[in-house]
């Protein structure tokens, strides 16, 4: 017999090592499963799982839109120079941060360039006013001299006119008719010569008259220039910036101050396209409830007023309304020392709520009593899904459900009234699970949506636990 080589001793030993090991572990899972312990099984109907639900009904609810702007003052004014001058002088209390009434001085310029421009405007007004006396009074002379040349001109005529009779009837000679004729002529030429004298009066009147005009429009605008150079506030508001020092050589439009009024915010608040036909602007304008990321807990939204609207932008299919806040009840002071915490301050990205005014009647539940399009209502003790389709979120309180919840979506199709939905959806049920239902609403209670609509929270009554 031939002797097997160690190649092939190895090969059979490590298949026969394989074999053990498996018919081992082949009797250790036997060994298992013979000694697992037993589990008894039980029906879902034999246990009622207690569920917290809500008995649904029609309910009044007005659609709400979501947008996020920033805060702006809406009185904000940048004060120019509106001369070219020096800083001469700043008052002590003009400083950033300072709370000024309009007509408070700012700042005051150097006023000698104006102030002398305004006294040479006086003395070209004044040297006009005497050189257009003294025509007038000229004016007056020379027509009195015209008054007697014309009596010395008549008189000449007459003589002419007698020496030319006494001459046809031989009384008087040639010489005499030369003598009164010379006469007549220079009684006219003296009075050709006070004509045009007069004649050359009203134009140098007129010159002065407009050198007068300059001079006065010059004066005016000396003494704009000079109240110009006493800058004060437009506004009543706080400085937010202030851009000058005294000594400083300030050019024409150059800004001195910045004042703002942050009693009263406006937010450019951009909205979807589709909302532009629920919104309405003005007197009667829709509301909007704000909040932002930094209020308090304990701090309650704004409210603002839809004021004007603007167009849609195409590009990113939105469009701006412009809400305000009124906070004119509050001091500037207080926002001048720090604002608090329950003042609308400037500069805050805000989201908003607006509310239409049309409410139509919806079913509506707590958004987390829907999951992936899906609601579990109970019929008959047992749970059944239902799919359902969401028309629109809604935000805010619904104290007549006797729920904490603020976040709410109501249904494009409505429930049949009085249907129980299970509140929460992630709950492990199953569909046909025995249930037993804990109504959360069967209390009466006042109906519609007014503290959603308002922003508000529900009354000491409306904030008991189910």
């Amino acid at each position: 017999m031939k002797k097997l080589s160690p190649k092939t001793i190895a090969l059979i030993s490590r298949c026969v090592l394989g074999v053990v090991l498996l018919a081992a572990a082949g009797m250790l899972m036997s060994f298992l499963v013979a000694t697992k312990p037993k589990v008894e099984k039980s029906e879902l109907e034999t246990q009622a799982v207690r569920v917290q639900v809500m008995r649904v009904e029609p309910e009044p609810v007005a659609r709400q839109w979501r947008g996020y702007g920033v805060t702006q003052a809406k009185d904000a004014v940048d004060v120019p120079a509106r001369v070219g001058a020096t800083v001469a002088r700043l008052p002590d209390e003009i400083e950033v941060g300072r709370v000024v009434k309009a007509g408070q001085v700012l700042a005051e310029l150097d006023k000698t360039d104006f102030q002398n421009a305004f006294n040479a405007a006086e003395k070209r007004i004044a040297e006009a006013e005497a050189l257009t006396t003294q025509l007038e009074l000229e004016q007056k002379r020379l027509k009195e001299q015209r008054d007697l040349l014309e009596q010395d001109a008549e008189l000449a005529r007459a003589e002419y006119k007698r020496q030319e009779d006494r001459l046809d009837q031989g009384s008087a000679t040639p010489t005499d008719l030369d003598r009164a004729q010379r006469a007549l002529l220079n009684a006219e030429r003296a009075l050709l010569a006070i004509e045009q004298q007069l004649d050359a009066i009203p134009p140098r009147l007129a010159g002065l008259e407009a050198t007068r005009a300059i001079a006065t429009a010059d004066r005016d605008t000396a003494r704009a220039n000079l109240d110009r150079t006493t800058i004060a506030s437009p506004i009543d508001g706080i400085i937010e910036m202030l851009d000058i020092e005294e000594g400083e050589n300030l050019a024409p439009g150059a800004r001195v101050a910045r004042i703002v009024d942050p009693r009263v915010i406006e937010l450019p608040l951009q909205l979807p396209a589709s909302a532009r036909s629920y919104v309405t602007a003005g007197a009667r304008g829709n509301e909007v409830t704000l909040h932002t990321r930094s209020q308090p807990d304990d701090c309650p939204p704004w409210s603002a007023q839809v004021k004007r609207i603007g167009q849609a932008d195409a590009p990113t299919r939105t469009f701006t309304v412009f809400a305000e806040v009124d906070q004119t009840h509050i001091p500037l002071r207080n926002f001048a020392e720090g604002g608090g915490p329950y003042r609308l301050p400037i500069g805050a990205f805000t989201l908003a709520r607006l509310d239409t005014d049309e409410p139509v009647e919806r079913t509506v539940l707590p958004a987390r009593a829907i999951q992936e399009g899906r609601i579990r209502t109970v019929v008959g003790g047992a749970i059944v899904g239902r799919e359902v389709e969401v028309a629109f979120d809604l935000e805010g309180k619904f104290p007549q459900f006797r729920l904490p919840d603020d976040q709410w979506v109501a249904l494009k199709d409505p429930l049949e009234p009085g249907t129980l939905v299970v509140l929460s959806a992630s709950m492990t049920i199953l569909d046909g699970q025995r249930v037993e239902p804990v109504v959360s609403n069967d209390t009466e209670t006042p109906r519609g949506n007014q503290t959603a609509r308002n922003g508000g929270e529900p009354d000491a009554s409306d904030r008991e636990s189910p």
